[in-house]
């Protein structure tokens, strides 16, 4: 259920803020969510949304290869830290 939430939360702030604090959002919540492959989806649906916007060097899936290495590089973050939380 709290994935479901975030991802609402998640879908409001690409309609409503601009793309680098959605970015942002997308990257903290790849970092605190084991592996949530959603961000990939939702940077995707932004390039989908937003066709012949923003293109770097005539690529246009910016905001996919974005989330796609936040993606990765959370993945090894949360692999070389160690987190203590209250259990």
């Amino acid at each position: 259920m709290k994935r479901v939430i975030i991802d609402v939360a998640v879908l409001i702030v690409l309609f409503l803020l601009p793309w680098w604090a959605s970015l942002l959002l997308i990257g903290v919540c790849m970092f605190f969510l084991s592996r949530w492959y959603e961000g990939i989806v939702f940077g995707f649906l932004v390039d989908a949304l937003s066709a012949g916007g923003d293109s770097f060097a005539g690529f246009g899936f910016m905001m996919t290869s974005s989330a796609a290495l936040l993606f990765i590089a959370a993945l090894v973050m949360r692999n070389r830290l160690v987190f203590h939380f209250n259990r």
